[in-house]
């Protein structure tokens, strides 16, 4: 009975733990970029309570080597530091997100455009139906003449209207379109998970802080080139030696 009751204990304290764990996301603060391979030091600021704080680092490549994973900071302690892939939570391009912003609010004035079209044409229906009304009325010469002025200028500026409205839906149209493809480009590729970072501090007293996170990376580096230009066969070259980073992290 006495183990029951401490392996149900055990069983409490551990979905208290896991209930009680906030997400974190961290900044880049630098990059150090090595010829096969990369460090990583990243910052972020948390709100710590008297004793045990448990955070879930998200966002970070699903590739970062877990053998060199540093933390650390001051006014707390570190208890235990577990990292895992996650695969539910991707890893989502910068690159990608400002396309995905720039599309939103294309996407926006698509909307608007669209309905100023649409109250344009309601505006020609309508000119279309008082016209017709005039003409079964019967009107006398100087009327006529009036009437035929007015409709005139009105359909030239509502046609005049709907020509640029028009223009615009094509110009937004294929704007959105063309993020669009740039999007399904960038994202063509087999999904990757991202990383988390599960972290357990120990804290004496109810402080705000910060903690730095130090990790290396395999998937990245940088390779020599050079650029090679002279004025003319007589003049010196002229060298300028390059750094060309990559990375698929």
């Amino acid at each position: 009975m006495k183990k029951i009751l401490t392996l149900l204990m055990a069983v409490f304290t551990a979905t208290q733990t896991l209930n009680a764990q906030k997400e974190l996301h961290s900044k880049i603060e630098s990059v150090k970029v090595y010829t096969q391979g990369a460090e990583i030091y990243r910052t972020a600021k948390v709100q710590l309570k008297q004793g045990k704080n448990a955070f879930k680092i998200l966002g970070l490549s699903a590739n970062l080597d877990p053998k060199t994973i540093q933390v650390d900071g001051k006014g707390f302690t570190i208890l235990s530091v577990r990292h895992e892939k996650d695969f539910i939570k991707k890893n989502t391009p910068e690159k990608v997100m400002e396309l995905m912003e720039k599309q939103a609010l294309l996407k926006d004035s698509l909307n608007m455009v669209t309905m100023r079209h649409s109250i344009l044409e309601n505006e020609k229906n309508l000119l279309l139906k008082n016209m017709n009304v005039v003409g079964e009325q019967g009107i006398s010469g100087s009327e006529y003449q009036g009437a035929i002025t007015f409709f005139t200028e009105k359909f030239e500026a509502n046609t005049k209207k709907i020509f640029q409205v028009n223009k615009d839906l094509k110009e937004l149209s294929d704007q959105h379109n063309l993020i669009s493809k740039q999007i399904e480009a960038l994202t063509n590729k087999t999904e990757e998970p991202s990383s988390a970072i599960h972290l357990v501090i120990k804290s004496d007293n109810e402080i705000n802080t910060e903690f730095s996170l130090h990790y290396a990376l395999s998937d990245a580096g940088w390779f020599p080139a050079y650029d090679i230009r002279a004025i003319n066969t007589e003049s010196p070259l002229s060298i300028t030696y390059k750094a060309r980073v990559f990375q698929n992290s």
